[in-house]
């Protein structure tokens, strides 16, 4: 397995094959990304906050079992629960572990495709800057990347670590979209004392 300092070795190789130059910004812009927590899907804000919370935790325990091969011993602890935790969440998430296991694709493939999510975000970042040809196959080397990195990294963080970051993309998103409290909180489906209260364990208030 490469070391961290191989990795970023390989990042600014493949980044010199694709563009013909050494970018130093680029492979920044991919080494930040990557130290950002994963989560299951981009948050749907839309939603009031606990239908959201739920659809966001049935991701993320699909993704965590598929992950650690559907073992859900193995899963509950990546994600910090026991198992009894774990099938009471599955219960309440209508989600069929059993049937999710005869599904599931190979751990290896979920990790890689997380992380070539990612990468594929911050190389559209340089769409204006690239040339056409270059930003290509700087695409082109994204399976090779996301491959390399998922070796170094974890890709499955625990529940609570999970949930404070849903807390806070959810409520920063919230405020961009109503300002005022009261709107914030009758969209969310929340009262504002739960809000603010919310909104100051985010470290947003």
């Amino acid at each position: 397995m490469p070391g961290m300092d191989e990795l970023l070795e390989a990042i600014d190789s493949a980044v010199r094959r694709s563009v013909g130059t050494h970018m130093p910004a680029l492979q920044k812009d991919i080494t930040d990304v990557m130290a950002k927590p994963f989560l299951p899907y981009a948050i749907d804000v839309r939603l009031p906050y606990r239908e959201a919370r739920d659809r966001f935790r049935a991701e993320l325990l699909r993704r965590t079992l598929a992950m650690r091969w559907g073992n859900v011993s193995l899963a509950a602890k990546a994600l910090g629960i026991d198992r009894k935790t774990l099938h009471r969440m599955a219960k309440q998430l209508r989600i069929d572990v059993k049937a999710i296991r005869k599904e599931l694709p190979k751990p290896e493939y979920v990790a890689r495709d997380m992380i070539g999510e990612r990468l594929s975000h911050v190389i559209a970042g340089y769409a204006d800057i690239l040339h056409p040809d270059r930003l290509h196959r700087l695409y082109e080397s994204v399976p090779e990347l996301s491959d390399g990195i998922a070796q170094e990294i974890e890709a499955v963080i625990p529940l609570t670590d999970a949930d404070q970051e849903f807390d806070r993309q959810y409520f920063r998103l919230l405020l961009t979209l109503y300002p005022s409290m009261t709107q914030a909180a009758r969209h969310a489906g929340i009262r504002r004392e739960t809000l603010y209260r919310k909104l100051r364990s985010a470290g947003l208030k």
